[in-house]
């Protein structure tokens, strides 16, 4: 069953396997991190939404759009100027809707299609965390934009297997910048 589940999208089992293995190694801090997070919120059990209630007040420098796309390209500079040139023309081309507008949706998202470069659409408002939000969609948006140049239309599409990877990867990067 599992490989007929990963099989559609070229996965060897073999990569499942050792990513399934990194998640159970990684237990035990997360089991730790969660019995903090409840002894400091004063809680017995813990849901979903408690996970976002900060632990600390932090004050918080706010960041401007610019900003922000200067810290992302200083932070994905490891990646090599020919990729911090596309994403530099990519951001003054328009693939990017900075904030929040009537009528559009919450959240963000990498789209396109084959034929046109890739929309981000964000809901930028000035904090840290959404730096991290474009580094991560623009992860999704660098990926199709060398995927369609270097595939034809029947390979230009990529699975949610592999999608995740080029924008965790900035993600971390960014973490470590």
């Amino acid at each position: 069953t599992l490989d007929a589940a990963l099989d559609g999208n070229e996965v060897p089992t073999e990569i499942y396997r050792n990513l399934i293995d990194a998640v159970h190694r990684s237990f035990a801090p997360m089991y730790r991190y969660v019995a903090l997070r409840k002894k400091l919120l004063g809680v017995d059990e813990l849901h979903m939404y408690d996970v976002y209630v900060p632990l600390i007040e932090i004050e918080e420098k706010p960041v401007s759009y610019e900003e922000a796309v200067e810290i992302m390209k200083e932070g994905l500079s490891v990646l090599g100027s020919e990729y911090i040139e596309r994403l530099s023309r990519g951001i003054a081309a328009g693939w990017v809707d900075v904030f929040e507008n009537k009528g559009k949706t919450s959240g963000a998202y990498s789209f396109g299609s084959y034929d046109s470069f890739p929309y981000v659409l964000l809901n930028f408002s000035g904090k840290l965390k959404d730096v991290f939000t474009i580094v991560h969609e623009m992860g999704h948006s660098m990926h199709s934009s060398y995927t369609r140049e270097t595939q034809p239309f029947v390979y230009g599409g990529h699975s949610i297997f592999t999608a995740e990877v080029a924008s965790t990867v900035n993600e971390a990067l960014l973490m470590k910048y």
